[in-house]
């Protein structure tokens, strides 16, 4: 499954193969010799650095205006040798990305090429070379569009904000390039057409994006183009004033290499800090070339363009790819090569070093039950408390999610870690404020130490992982060190997990059956349906070890969906041999309930097994009313219309709101067994549980008690008017054949409390 995460390192990667394509792409526009060779080598980077599919350049015949294909590189070249394009919006070959692109002067983005219609004729060729995406991007020269850069992608939706800008940065590059190739040559047509070339060359001077300016021997600047005078922010009388000398930054230390390359070979191409008329330094690329006028003047002409903006975003894209988008903190990338310098100075200076995993306990119902938005202005908030508990040498990073690695350089001894772990525990557990609300939330904390548990980068973190699952499973809100033992623990886990997803398949899973019973005459209500996993080698798995891993990777959803549908088959099967009458209740996960077709497998279930919807309880807990309690109402709504009872499990240990409570569809509360234990001599739960029943029967609700073990238990709570009891007092949890017995012989009836 793709991840967030995921998806963040492949847009991550994709932005820096194309900042590298941009790259060579300005190095071949000052290497190249001609027109042709700066095409062929940006389509073959293109392909090459950028990862494309293909890569190539349509060109427009300024005498015929016919397309023509100019250069190309990568799979799929051999189809261009019979393509045709028209400029002509009539002619359908002049409707796709190439031609509108020609045509109308701006990008054209394909997000998904076999699915546009504009690239319908040559779905075929997609189908047969990868194509998933292709743009396709106006090249211009001196204001005029001459071409078309197309490049084809093996990726669909890959065209987003940053991306676009970054080709479109690209095809400005490559226009630079042909744009300096037109000027050459409007340069050497003078020699030969003086009168027609130096209008052509005013022409190109004066529409040009880039500042141009005619220099003299001596550094006097002769003449400067309306880009220089907007680039350098003032006159062109200015600009002459100033000279050549004035407009260079002279502590750019690579002017001297500049100086000497021009001296040397009569020209220069490179990157050069430009100060403009207010004294503000910029980057810009310079380009110069020497040539004499028809009277033997000798002249230098200057190409300047300004990168300032290529260099923010290069440097926004730099630090995007070593930083925490949400917190700003370093994300892994930068922890890793900050934890590899601070091993290679523990190991030259004979120190140690700690590497802390803290992850924030139970973060993702915080998620599940506020939502995302505010889950996120949690992690901010942690992210700022555990930054100020750490020194400015230590590095805190964001792995993502909910998972943060502190790296502690240069420390005596593992000992050492310890206030700091506690520090950090100590500034989770105060409540995070979310606007009009509070949560309190805590930490766990595992620690691996350099060199005792590992002397590189990759042991560190999987043992420092290791232990603060220990942590976790020891009650969490602490910190834990790490000892060898922790790996096979971790290792445990996981083989667990794998059994879990095949204990379906494989039959390993059954049903076990408790009957409920009616206070008033002990005779049977109803039945509960609880999931065991009988594993092949470890025996039986208890459910409070199953279930939370099965809610964690997301296997309770089928898990869920088979135990629903094996308990509808079991109570068909008894309600037809009438010995019940009551209705089945199965558990429901918050994440079973949020399903877009949960609604359809209820009805499929109750369909296949021909059970009537008034047999089947479905019990949820108060959670899965924390958060768009209008989609949660809509869902209760649908299986109140079926007929299906809804009942609220484990009640009184959420937080349900009174004013949501009365709102909702269900029938039955069922008092948490925690409140049940000590009855009647245990004080605060007998106020709790009164008080649960006290308002369930005021608000028209059923009310249920789990965990009834005690005759004193069923005489108190029947006293409080609850409706209904279950628990080893009246039957244990029983298999399916042993349950039948059970409702056959009437063995649930006891006597009722007096």
């Amino acid at each position: 499954m793709t991840t967030d995460i995921d998806i963040a390192h492949a847009k991550i990667h994709r932005l820096s193969r194309l900042y590298l394509t941009l790259s060579r792409c300005n190095q071949a526009v000052l290497e190249s010799a001609s027109e042709s060779d700066l095409l062929a080598s940006a389509c073959q980077i293109a392909v090459d650095a950028g990862e494309l599919a293909m890569a190539w350049v349509a060109t427009i015949d300024p005498e015929t205006g016919t397309i023509r294909v100019a250069e190309r590189f990568g799979r799929g070249v051999e189809y261009l040798e019979s393509v045709q394009i028209s400029p002509d919006a009539e002619d359908p070959n002049g409707r796709g990305p190439t031609g509108t692109a020609l045509r109308e002067g701006h990008p054209v983005w394909c997000d998904n090429f076999m699915r546009d219609p504009r690239t319908a004729q040559w779905h075929a060729l997609g189908e047969r070379f990868g194509w998933s995406a292709s743009a396709s991007l106006p090249l211009t020269s001196n204001g005029h569009v001459v071409g078309a850069l197309n490049l084809y992608l093996t990726q669909q939706n890959a065209f987003d904000a940053a991306t676009r800008e970054l080709l479109g940065e690209i095809a400005a590059v490559i226009s630079f390039g042909l744009g300096r190739f037109a000027l050459e040559a409007a340069r050497q047509e003078a020699e030969d057409r003086l009168r027609d070339s130096e209008d052509r060359y005013r022409s190109i001077v004066e529409h040009s994006r880039d500042a141009i300016l005619l220099t003299a021997p001596d550094g006097r600047i002769l003449a400067a183009n309306p880009a220089a005078c907007r680039i350098f922010g003032c006159t062109e009388s200015d600009i002459l004033r100033l000279g050549r000398n004035g407009l260079v930054d002279t502590a750019d230390p690579r002017v001297t290499a500049a100086v000497e390359e021009r001296r040397r070979t009569g020209s220069f191409s490179g990157e050069l800090t430009m100060r403009r008329y207010d004294g503000e330094r910029f980057p810009a690329e310079l380009s110069t070339s020497v040539f004499q006028t028809h009277s033997g003047e000798v002249r230098t002409s200057m190409l300047i363009r300004d990168v300032t903006e290529r260099k923010r975003n290069e440097a926004q894209l730099a630090y995007l790819a070593q930083h925490d988008a949400l917190t700003g903190l370093p994300n892994r990338l930068l922890l890793t090569d900050r934890l590899n310098l601070a091993i290679a100075q523990a190991e030259r200076d004979g120190t140690s070093l700690a590497l802390m995993f803290l992850d924030l306990d139970r973060f993702k119902q915080v998620n599940d039950l506020m939502g995302h938005e505010l889950g996120d202005q949690v992690l901010h908030q942690a992210a700022q408390r555990l930054k100020a508990c750490v020194r400015a040498s230590d590095t805190l990073s964001r792995q993502g999610g909910d998972e943060f690695l502190i790296v502690l350089p240069n420390i005596g001894s593992p000992e050492t870690a310890v206030p700091v772990a506690r520090k950090l525990l100590d500034t989770l557990i105060t409540p995070f404020s979310l606007g009009d609300r509070e949560m309190v939330l805590s930490g766990s904390i595992g620690i691996a130490c350099y060199p005792e548990d590992g002397t590189d980068a990759d042991s560190l973190l999987r043992n420092a992982d290791a232990a603060m699952y220990v942590a976790k499973d020891l009650g969490r809100n602490r910190y834990q060190f790490y000892s060898p033992a922790m790996n096979e623990r971790i290792r445990e886990r996981l083989m667990l997990e794998i059994d879990l997803r095949r204990a379906i398949e494989r039959g390993q899973l059954f049903l076990n059956y408790q009957p409920q019973f009616a206070f008033t005459n002990r005779l049977v209500i109803g039945l509960e349906a609880l999931a065991r996993w009988q594993h092949p080698t470890l025996g039986l798995i208890p459910p409070d070890q199953f279930i939370p891993m099965a809610e964690n990777s997301g296997l309770i959803v089928p898990i869920g969906a088979w135990v629903l549908e094996t308990a509808c088959q079991q109570q068909a099967a008894w309600i037809a041999e009438g010995l019940i009458d009551g209705p089945m209740a199965v558990n429901v996960s918050m994440h079973q309930f949020r399903q877009p077709d949960f609604i359809e497998r209820v009805t499929d279930a109750l369909s296949r097994s021909g059970l009537s919807a008034c047999h089947l309880e479905l019990e949820v807990t108060e959670s899965v009313f924390m958060q768009d309690l209008d989609r949660v109402m809509q869902t209760l709504e649908a299986l109140r219309s079926l007929g299906v009872r809804l009942s609220i499990d484990d009640f009184g240990t959420g937080y349900s709101s009174l004013s949501h409570l009365k709102k909702l569809p269900i029938y039955r509360l069922k008092i948490d067994q925690s409140f049940i234990q000590g009855l009647p001599l245990d004080q605060e739960n007998a106020a709790i549980a009164g008080a649960i029943i006290s308002m369930g029967k005021r608000l028209g609700f059923e009310v249920l008690a789990e965990g009834v073990e005690t005759q004193e238990q069923a005489r108190y709570l029947h006293s409080l008017e609850c409706d209904a009891g279950q628990g080893y007092l009246f039957a244990r949890p029983m298999a399916a054949r042993e349950c039948t017995d059970f409702l056959r012989d009437g063995a649930g009836a006891t006597p009722a409390p007096s």
